[in-house]
């Protein structure tokens, strides 16, 4: 008898405490996230299928066959140690690393989903990211976002934190 009321005292403060996730301002999507490994880690690495985009989606690391060095800059600017010139089908791992002293990120996206990421770094400058399309980056730190592209459009590559985007810290690309 104790025994089931500890399990059902433990399910209780198990919902509690993603009710208050939710509260925090995190949607019920991204409180499932987080609770089965799909957002952001510290290594870079994200779970599949969960934040597809108008160009693509992420995917295990595994099954990149291209890498692309990233590196942040101070200076507002991506540096990609390739264009990425990518194709329909094409799965890319970026290794990004911050090379300056601001924190950053890498965002990828089209052009609304840019907007719309940029506007959310506005009001929530302390945004956890849950979402697979993006990694934040504090000074030094390097990881890894694998993406596969899809469709035929114009990609977008981007800091979104406050005023980067708008100082230049942006790069486009079409998915041929």
């Amino acid at each position: 008898m104790k025994k089931i009321i500890m399990i059902g005292l433990f399910t209780i403060s198990s919902t509690a405490m993603v009710s208050a996730t939710n509260s925090g301002g995190h949607s019920h999507e991204q409180a499932m996230k987080e609770e089965h490994g799909n957002s952001h880690s510290s290594d870079g690495h994200h779970g599949g299928g969960h934040a597809q985009s108008t160009v693509g989606m992420p995917v295990m690391a595994g099954r990149a066959t291209k890498t692309i060095n990233v590196d942040l800059l101070d200076s507002m600017r991506l540096d990609f140690a390739e264009h990425p010139g990518v194709k329909n089908g094409d799965i890319v791992k970026f290794v990004v690393t911050n090379k300056g002293q601001l924190p950053h990120e890498f965002s990828i996206g089209d052009k609304k989903e840019q907007a719309a990421h940029r506007e959310m770094m506005r009001s929530m400058p302390n945004m956890k990211h849950t979402d697979g399309n993006t990694v934040s980056l504090k000074s030094g730190e390097t990881k890894e976002l694998t993406w596969m592209f899809m469709g035929n459009k114009e990609v977008i590559f981007a800091c979104n934190v406050a005023g980067h985007y708008d100082a230049g810290m942006h790069s486009k690309a079409m998915i041929r």
